[in-house]
């Protein structure tokens, strides 16, 4: 019995050993796992912080580069704006007749869409100076393309001295007693001007001859008149005075009195007339009813 006990407790002893054996050596796997698990949390905890305090330290430095970069491409995207040649604007005299000639042709607008506005751009002292000279409308050529009021008024030649009032072919008929009336012909020498006009007439028939011719001067003061009167007192030959006609009134015959020459000097008109006529149409006496009829129109004269 001793022995059999004695086995018994030698078996038992043996399988506790095994199992104590086993036991142990099962012991230190989670250990061993548990070890490389924590020093995994560990390694990303702290890579974690790094990247945190990295973060931190390197935020406002990145910030700034980074807007420091977007100021730059704005810099750049505005230069290159400005040096981009723009398109001028065209002329508004032209753009508007463009605009009016479609108009006119297409009729009246409907349902068109509004035009956009465009956007202002900043434009340099050059660029505007040129786009106003290109503006600025040409008024020449518009006032030789269609002549209007100012360049009528810049054309127009000063109306010569109206002696229509002066000159009435009813007072010379009766003055010379020429029934069948005159011809009026040219007369060479000063050209009419706002101050001086001339009339030529010659009765019909009287065939080549100079006839009678009226010329007439007023000027603008007394004093000018005056001395234009003092002048033909030297011009004509054997020029004498008289007062037959005015206060101031002179008488003189060509060379061989083939021509006769009366003129007369209007104080208050500023106006001179000097009368010549062909021997073979008039005479002395008739040449001074011819002055006296020019004379009683003045008054009429004066007022156109």
């Amino acid at each position: 019995m001793t022995q059999s006990t004695l086995l018994k407790t030698l078996i038992l002893a043996f399988v506790a050993l095994s199992v104590l054996a086993t036991g142990c050596s099962k012991d230190p796997e989670p250990s061993a796992k548990a070890q490389p698990e924590k020093e995994s949390t560990e390694a990303t905890e702290t890579k974690t912080k790094k990247t945190k305090a990295s973060k931190k330290k390197l935020s406002p430095e990145g910030e700034g580069k980074s807007d420091k970069k977007e100021r730059q491409a704005e810099a750049l995207d505005k230069k290159k704006a400005l040096e981009k040649p723009e398109a001028k604007p065209a002329s508004p005299t032209v753009a508007e007749n463009s605009d009016t000639k479609i108009k006119a042709d297409k009729g009246p607008e409907t349902n068109k869409p509004a035009a956009e506005k465009p956007v202002p751009t900043r434009e340099s002292k050059e660029t505007k100076r040129a786009v106003a000279v290109d503006i600025a409308p040409d008024v020449s050529a518009a006032n030789q393309e269609r002549p209007g009021p100012l360049r009528a008024q810049a054309s127009a030649v000063p109306a010569p001295l109206n002696i229509d009032a002066l000159i009435v072919q009813k007072d010379l008929k009766k003055a010379l007693g020429i029934s069948k009336g005159f011809v009026t012909l040219p007369l060479t020498g000063q050209e009419p001007s706002p101050t001086y006009n001339h009339r030529r007439l010659v009765p019909r028939g009287a065939g080549p001859v100079l006839g009678l011719s009226i010329q007439v001067w007023r000027d603008h003061t007394i004093a000018d008149a005056r001395r234009k009167y003092s002048g033909f007192l030297k011009s004509y030959p054997g020029a004498s005075e008289n007062r037959s006609v005015t206060n101031r009134t002179f008488f003189a015959r060509s060379r061989y009195d083939e021509n006769l020459y009366l003129g007369y000097f209007a104080l208050r008109e500023r106006t001179n007339v000097v009368l010549t006529c062909n021997a073979s149409v008039c005479n002395a006496e008739t040449l001074h009813k011819v002055a006296l009829a020019t004379k009683k129109r003045l008054p009429s004269f004066i007022k156109n």
